[in-house]
């Protein structure tokens, strides 16, 4: 009788997360990886399927123009069975672990939050990116999640409060800017928007399958500078996030510099004026290496 009744805590203890998955008929390796997942969750994790529009000979454009309705659709699903919160996923989505136990984390921190979006994966190079260009801050660090200034990415794994408010958001964003000239990126990335507050499951790491960049690579945060970095990333790239924001800009004028150096070393006219004559020497090195570093 007593394991009878731990049991039955247990079971109400525990949540079901309802949610979507965004997938096509052919892709039969992702459908196969994901119920793998799905069944390691206990039952706790109910997901009803939404079967896109496949065709894999479309332009760019037309793709994003699908990739955006296939969300819509999506929510739209959530919106019919008054499922709030729910859980958004894309075909080619892994995680590690018990994904339902990391999202229920997150949503204990955000009890008292008015929150709208939990990010459960992103790409940690592009929010660094807009930290350092748009001027993007982390607000709010908890123990589980922390909140963003927007979304960068994260199409692939995603869970929204209000089902019904991101459907019309997102039927309401489009994907062309207002003004019809150029595209956004589809369904919820890189949005920033004061009808939105989103955070970021610091635990779910859920990533894109084989995927080498952006969503495909798992990250973590760094409390003393304020962002994310891949976990991947060398020893030697640490030293370089000091120069960051001018790296690539440094070396390929130093790389310039060094090559004009060498065509013009002792040829052009200006060598043989006192500026460019050595102090230790009267040799010229007009624009030559020693020069650079004397």
């Amino acid at each position: 009788m007593l394991l009878i009744a731990v049991s039955l805590i247990k079971a109400v203890a525990t949540t079901t997360i309802n949610g979507v998955y965004i997938t096509c008929d052919h892709e039969t390796e992702n459908i196969k990886t994901f119920k793998s997942l799905i069944t390691l969750e206990n039952g706790n994790l109910n997901i009803a399927t939404v079967y896109k529009n496949c065709k894999k000979s479309l332009p760019i454009k037309a793709k994003i123009f699908e990739q955006h309705q296939n969300h819509i659709d999506a929510l739209e699903v959530c919106v019919k069975n008054s499922w709030n919160p729910c859980v958004i996923f894309e075909s080619d989505v892994v995680w590690d672990g018990s994904i339902t136990e990391k999202i229920e984390e997150a949503t204990k921190d955000l009890k008292n939050e008015d929150w709208s979006l939990l990010l459960l994966g992103f790409n940690p190079i592009q929010y660094r990116v807009a930290q350092r260009k748009n001027g993007w801050k982390i607000r709010k660090v908890k123990t589980h999640t922390v909140q963003l200034e927007g979304t960068v990415g994260g199409c692939h794994a995603y869970m929204v409060r209000n089902s019904t408010l991101m459907h019309t958001l997102l039927k309401y964003r489009g994907v062309l800017d207002p003004r019809g000239y150029s595209f956004r990126s589809p369904c919820i990335e890189f949005w920033s928007t004061p009808y939105l507050k989103v955070f970021l499951s610091l635990d779910a790491m859920a990533l894109q399958k084989n995927k080498k960049s952006d969503e495909g690579m798992k990250w973590y945060y760094n409390k003393f500078d304020d962002t994310f970095y891949v976990q991947s990333e060398p020893p030697t790239k640490i030293i370089g996030r000091l120069f960051e924001s001018h790296w690539q800009n440094i070396v390929c004028a130093f790389l310039l510099l060094c090559f004009v150096a060498f065509l013009l070393k002792g040829k052009h006219p200006f060598c043989s004026t006192a500026f460019f004559k050595s102090r230790w020497s009267n040799q010229c090195h007009c624009c030559s290496f020693d020069i650079l570093f004397k």
